[in-house]
């Protein structure tokens, strides 16, 4: 089964050998040896990707396509596989469907998921005479792999899921919703502790396969109007009251993860919901995470995710949420920046590193200076509390860029308002004696004439970005000098070492035979259906 799955090209090119092959794997998939059926699947899911125009194609002396025969005989192949494999075969059977004429589309996939929606309905007509019918541990169990098998289906059929969406969507949705009272009523019942009970974390986990397979459908359908209009005020409807309804412990982080695949496919056309989302889960989540570094880890992370989507794909309505709202989001951000976890702390940076270029080219200088007069010192002071701070020295690259912006609107004037309450002071005094004033007060060793000396060779080095970088990796060796710290600086020279690295290569590649480069004609194509 592993060798013929390395050949795809030979198998494209060898169809009778190829149906032999898949028959054979049919066969595979009853035998009861340990990890025979694993591998069948494994390897069926491989030649359904590769050679999958192959399946729906009617070939010579066959009055069907191969697929169809498939799922004829779908009850009998499956017969014998542990729901785990059924979902790999459903994954495989869903790479054919999406190679299909789009005409062949819906019946094939109708055909692919008879099986689990006969199931469905007769769940669902049970639950609309007794709701309480859900929550009988043998329907969690059925429904939890339904909706695992329609994962695995939508991660590979792609945007013809749709058919089978419009099938399901309004009865996963009042199931979400009443799961969603049933853990609520529990953790009335007998408090939070509820959350780690048996049943309850069956519910939650349907109600994460549900966000899993509308995160993953919103991800790969092309109609967006299809989905702003019919899909997205039922689904936000579902999910956010109950976001912000329930506890800590049972708020889903992939909630968070949903919002970010639709700000990232929606873009502007989300923009209306904006405020709604930002109400009902960043005003939540946050006394979730910033109580210390460590509590709910997903949240944090998916929390700034979205914030990151929302600041691409969203920005001109970013400004228009009310100024309390806007704050909070400011907040959260310079939060981010001094989590002790690198990937939020380099989120962090990369969200303010975007929202500063996006104010930056704001046609609006209203807007623009509104923004530096209320976040311009606060960002400065956090941004300075980490660049010097060895914990997020691995930023280095990052913090260098915000700090040479935060620099450089000032030294251009690009803030036309003062900051500071004497209006009297220019804005290029004011926050040079600042960042004096925050550093000799964080290092009262050093030297004030150095400092100043520091700060007017940075301005100094504003049109020039190397020398600007050089500047501020300088001060920080001799800030480790200072304090007597022997510590790591390599993060300081990434740049130039991969700099150096690259130039090595090009040398090397410009030499003949130096840099040579082993082709094997016969590895296996990554190419689908080339014969």
């Amino acid at each position: 089964m592993y060798v013929v799955g390395q050949y795809p090209r030979f198998l494209i090119a060898h169809w009778k050998f190829l149906q032999t092959v898949v028959n054979k794997l049919f066969e595979f998939m009853h035998e009861k040896f340990p990890g025979v059926q694993e591998m069948a699947c494994e390897t069926f899911v491989k030649l359904a990707q590769k050679c999958k125009r192959k399946f729906v194609q009617r070939h010579q002396g066959e009055d069907i396509m191969f697929l169809e025969r498939i799922l004829r005989n779908l009850k009998s192949n499956i017969s014998d596989l542990e729901p785990a494999h059924i979902h790999v075969f459903y994954e495989g059977v869903g790479y054919m469907i999406q190679a299909a004429l789009p005409a062949d589309q819906e019946r094939l996939l109708q055909m692919l998921m008879s099986m689990p929606n006969t199931k469905w309905q007769a769940i669902m007509s049970h639950a609309a005479q007794n709701v309480q019918s859900l929550a009988d541990t043998i329907v969690l169990k059925e429904l939890t792999n339904i909706l695992k098998t329609n994962v695995a289906t939508c991660k590979s059929v792609g945007h013809a899921f749709i058919h089978q969406m419009k099938f399901i969507f309004r009865d996963m949705l009042s199931v979400y919703k009443a799961y969603s009272q049933f853990i609520s009523d529990e953790i009335q019942k007998i408090g939070t502790r509820a959350a780690s009970h048996s049943n309850v974390r069956a519910m939650r986990a349907i109600k994460r396969e549900t966000l899993k397979l509308v995160e993953m459908f919103i991800a790969n359908t092309d109609d967006t109007q299809m989905l702003v209009t019919s899909f997205l005020p039922p689904l936000l409807d579902a999910t956010l009251g109950d976001y912000k309804a329930s506890v800590p412990d049972a708020k889903d982080p992939q909630v968070l993860t949903l919002l970010s695949v639709a700000m990232d496919k929606l873009q502007t056309a989300i923009d209306h919901y904006l405020p709604t989302i930002l109400e009902y889960v960043l005003e939540c989540t946050l006394p979730m995470i910033t109580t210390n570094f460590e509590d709910y880890p997903e949240h944090r992370m998916n929390l700034f995710t979205l914030l990151k989507s929302i600041n691409k794909n969203c920005f001109q309505s970013f400004l228009h949420i009310p100024p309390n709202g806007f704050k909070l989001i400011v907040d959260s951000i310079l939060w981010a920046l001094k989590h002790t976890h690198r990937n939020i702390f380099e989120t962090g940076l990369g969200i303010l590193q975007d929202m500063l270029s996006n104010i930056e080219h704001l046609n609006n200088d209203g807007l623009r200076n509104e923004f530096y007069s209320k976040f311009y010192i606060p960002i400065l002071d956090d941004v300075l509390y980490i660049y010097t701070d060895t914990l997020h020295q691995s930023g280095f690259k990052m913090q260098t860029t915000i700090i040479h912006h935060l620099l450089y609107v000032i030294a251009t004037n690009k803030i036309t308002v003062p900051l500071t309450e004497n209006q009297q002071v220019p804005n290029d005094l004011f926050v040079k004696k600042h960042i004096h004033d925050i550093l000799i007060e964080s290092f009262n060793n050093l030297n004030s004439q150095y400092l100043q000396q520091f700060i007017i060779t940075l301005f100094g080095y504003i049109h020039q970005e190397k020398e600007f970088t050089n500047c501020l990796r300088d001060f920080l060796v001799t800030l480790r000098e200072y304090q007597g710290e022997e510590v790591d600086t390599s993060d300081l020279f990434f740049e130039e070492k991969q700099r150096k690295e690259l130039e090595q290569r090009e040398i090397r590649a410009a030499v003949p035979g130096l840099d040579s480069v082993v082709v094997n004609e016969f590895a296996p194509s990554q190419d689908d259906d080339v014969v």
